[in-house]
Formats: structure tokens, sequence, C-alpha cells
């Protein structure tokens, strides 16, 4: 039985996310870039995500990835059409907490991180959801 390479390493394209994962990868996206041009991004992405509380939970929520991730986070640069392999995790993530799923969180980073990671992981991201489906002030 042979396997093709390029099936076990494509990833999802970003016009196939529905719009708020699409959203997220793309607000990920400009803030590395802008940070790693020594840009503050928190005005740009307040911007994006229509608030200041959401773009400081949205700090929280990369910082939590952050020091959670076992590896260096993947961010594919904001022109790639395609998802990293992270990335593609990220949007996993969001689906399972998006709907309250703990479960499905534990059962999607079981082999990477610990539990006390992946909880905190869900309630800095459940924190950001939170904060960008309330309404802008």
């Amino acid at each position: 039985m042979t396997t093709d390479l390029a099936v076990l390493t494509r990833t999802p394209c970003i016009g196939c996310l529905d719009e708020p994962h699409r959203a997220m990868i793309v607000t990920m996206r400009w803030w590395v870039s802008l940070r790693k041009r020594g840009c503050n991004p928190s005005s740009a992405i307040a911007e994006r995500l229509g608030s200041e509380e959401a773009a400081v939970r949205f700090w929280l929520f990369m910082e939590a990835v952050g020091a959670a991730w076992p590896d260096p986070f993947i961010v594919s640069p904001p022109c790639c059409g395609r998802l990293s392999f992270d990335e593609a995790t990220l949007v996993q993530m969001l689906g399972h907490i998006g709907r309250g799923d703990r479960c499905g969180l534990y059962r999607l980073l079981g082999e990477m991180l610990p539990i006390e990671q992946s909880e905190r992981l869900y309630v800095a991201t459940a924190a950001l959801l939170d904060a960008v489906a309330q309404p802008a002030d």
C-alpha cells in the first residue's frame, strides 16, 4: 500500500475556513507580523476584533498558546493561503472550545500537552471568544 505524501502534508486552505476561524487565524498572523517588526499590535488587533477588551484577551490567548505549545508555534505569513499544522490544530481547538467541548479539546491535545495546560488554553480561549462575541462599546 502506498501513501501519497501530498495527502499527509496538505493542510487546509484559509479560504475554506468559516469566517470566525479565518478571522482568528488572520488576526494571529497580523499579531505575529507586527510584533516581529517591533510594533505594538494592540490597536490594530482591537480594531480587527472590535474592542480593547478583545485585544487584551487575544494577547493573553497568544501568551497561553506560546507557553503551552511544546515546540515553537508555527504561524504562516499573512499572505499564505494554507494553514500551518499548528494553525490547523488551533482551528480545531477553537471549534471544541466554541462548543464548550472540553473532552474534545483534551482528546485533540492529549498526546501533546498535559491536561493542566489544555485547561489553561481552554480558559484563555473561552475568554477570548466571549470578548469577541460582545458588542463593541
